[in-house]
């Protein structure tokens, strides 16, 4: 009875290896047909001379290629129960076919080609029918497509499990499973994008999966890869690429490629050989976890981008602090030109007031007694002391004869209405009129920046007296400051001092 049970299971097995070596090669004929044309048939059309016989080879053709066709349409994807069984009896997940390519490849691109020819069909389908039994036939084909995209990410799922390193295997084009789904879907290269429908979407969801569990169990091995391999790279980008708006987004995966951002930035040099890879990761695993020192560049890296975004935060509140500031202080300053130039309108107004009232004290005239008492009747109504009378002065002719002079000379100095404009040539009047506008400006900021205090004024009167030259009798110079009120004029100041050439008049 024993004998009966090992003859039967190993007739189990030798038929699961049988159909497992059917499939394989069934999985890279059609790769290798589908990426290569039949030279020889290409040929033979090509020397052939009657087109009776071109015609006749070209139907052959076609007709291997619906064979084939209807072949791939009746291929399922092989189970995890049926892979498992052929692990058990024996065979090897990580062996090459005559293209170089492994079992991941392989089921990846039979995953591509049957999944396109199941949507294809769909439509074909849908075109064919009629209106009655159209969307019946529709439902069909995309169920089959969808059978074969689940089927072989389960298939996908299973191989990885028990070879992760395979999906960094590259055939003899140089592409590996994960460069192979990219240019399926139209990630790279600028290839064309398949229809809605066409895509193994379960397939390439299934293969992130598969990427992330080789990234936890050999990260050294995938970093340094992806580190050499352009394509490998630029594939794995392009794929994180396309989840970046999914909300489940392959988490390995983007983790993967923050590492190698870091890996990029120089964080890891790449080994020229293999054997000096193995010892920087035997070195690594002695001294220090490499997760754990990739993560914290990582977390790092995203310290300080906040720390920069903060930086800048800060910067635009100074600014606008700064801003707030100044207009503050512009608003002050505002505010004192205005108080100014109301003093100013005030003192000009006081000023042409009293322009006709003399600077020096004379002697009074005689007024007339009836005139005086006229004037003081109101006054004595509603004051009870009255100030005194306003006196007439006699002016010096020849003081105010002199002083016209000394004006006329100060003006002729500063070119102040005189004939100074004839007989010079326009550059000379220009380079004069420059001049004078400039030494205004000048004249203009100075008493500007001087009487800028309100008492500055004072400081100025004494400064004056201090300055001015007195006689060699004159033991101590005086000033003398007077505060008197006109009831016409407003409030003036009287000064006086004993200087050269001035009286106590």
């Amino acid at each position: 009875m024993r004998l009966k049970v090992a003859e039967a299971e190993e007739a189990v097995l030798e038929a699961v290896v049988a159909e497992a070596t059917k499939l394989g090669e069934a999985w890279s004929e059609g790769a290798c047909r589908k990426v290569t044309p039949d030279l020889g048939t290409f040929l033979d059309a090509a020397v052939t001379e009657s087109p009776e016989e071109a015609q006749a080879i070209r139907a052959e053709e076609e007709a291997r290629k619906q064979a084939e066709r209807q072949e791939r349409a009746r291929w399922c994807p092989p189970s995890p129960d049926r892979l498992a069984l052929w692990l058990r009896a024996g065979a090897s997940l990580t062996l090459c076919d005559a293209a170089r390519q492994t079992s991941v490849a392989q089921l990846c691109e039979a995953a591509v080609l049957c999944v396109r020819e199941a949507a294809q069909d769909a439509l074909e389908a849908a075109a064919a029918a009629d209106e009655a039994s159209k969307e019946e036939a529709t439902d069909d084909k995309a169920c089959r497509a969808q059978e074969l995209d689940e089927g072989c990410a389960a298939a996908l799922r299973f191989i990885l499990s028990e070879a992760p390193a395979t999906v960094l295997v590259e055939d003899a084009l140089g592409r590996s499973c994960i460069v192979i789904m990219a240019e399926a879907f139209g990630f790279i290269a600028d290839l064309p994008k398949p229809n809605l429908g066409e895509e193994p979407k379960a397939t390439l969801r299934a293969l992130c999966d598969g990427i992330g569990l080789c990234f936890s169990k050999s990260p050294s091995t995938l970093l340094w890869c992806l580190r050499s391999n352009e394509s490998l790279r630029l594939a794995s980008e392009a794929i994180a690429e396309h989840y970046k708006d999914a909300e489940d987004k392959p988490a390995p995966l983007l983790r993967l490629l923050d590492w190698i951002e870091v890996v990029m930035g120089g964080a890891w040099e790449v080994a020229t050989e293999e054997s000096d890879v193995l010892s920087r990761a035997v070195v690594e695993a002695d001294f220090f976890d490499v997760e754990e020192m990739v993560d914290t560049s990582i977390r790092l890296r995203n310290f300080t981008d906040k720390m920069e975004q903060k930086v800048q935060e800060w910067k635009a509140e100074e600014a606008e602090l700064k801003l707030l500031e100044f207009e503050a202080r512009c608003a002050k300053k505002a505010l004192a030109y205005e108080d100014r130039i109301a003093r100013l309108e005030a003192e000009i107004a006081r000023r042409a007031g009293s322009a006709a009232r003399p600077k020096a004290k004379a002697k009074p005239t005689s007024v007339p007694e009836e005139a005086q008492k006229a004037e003081e009747a109101p006054e004595k109504e509603k004051k009870t002391t009255p100030p005194p009378p306003p006196q007439v002065t006699e002016l010096d002719h020849g003081a105010v004869a002199e002083a016209k002079r000394v004006v006329e000379s100060i003006r002729t100095d500063r070119l102040v209405n005189c004939e100074w404009e004839e007989g010079i040539t326009e550059e000379v009047k220009a380079g004069l009129l420059g001049m004078r506008r400039s030494l205004c400006a000048a004249v203009e900021r100075l008493a500007m920046d001087l009487y800028a205090d309100e008492c500055h004024c004072l400081w100025e009167l004494i400064q004056n007296a201090d300055d001015n030259k007195y006689d060699s009798g004159v033991q101590v110079p005086e000033l003398s400051l007077a505060l008197d009120v006109d009831p016409s004029h407003g409030a003036f100041v009287w000064t006086s001092n004993n200087e050269i050439g001035l009286t106590a008049e």
